[in-house]
């Protein structure tokens, strides 16, 4: 067989398989996301609170942290306003 030939396919199935463990990476780091979005908590600890108070989000110390993080830079914010119909928020998250 030809060396050329040998070495494209190899090439090719270890892009393939890199493709494969980023997306694999990025589903899991996405569905451990949705899960702190989800069991959030405003009683948890966070950034501006003590360390000693219990934590009820389901990944965690670092689950609370994480889904505050999101929470405080983007949704609570705005959701509090009084326009915060979905549609206004994503036309608006759009158009910057």
């Amino acid at each position: 067989m030809n060396i050329k030939k040998i070495t494209n396919i190899a090439l090719r199935f270890t892009i393939n398989r890199v493709i494969e463990i980023f997306g694999t990476s990025i589903t899991i780091i996405g569905l451990f996301l949705l899960v702190s979005l989800i069991s959030y908590s405003p009683s948890d600890p966070n950034f501006i609170f003590p360390d000693n108070t219990e934590i009820n989000n389901i990944l965690g110390f670092q689950g609370s942290y994480i889904s505050d993080l999101f929470f405080q830079s983007f949704g609570i914010i705005d959701s509090s306003r009084d326009d915060s119909d979905p549609f206004f928020v994503i036309t608006y998250a759009i158009s910057g």
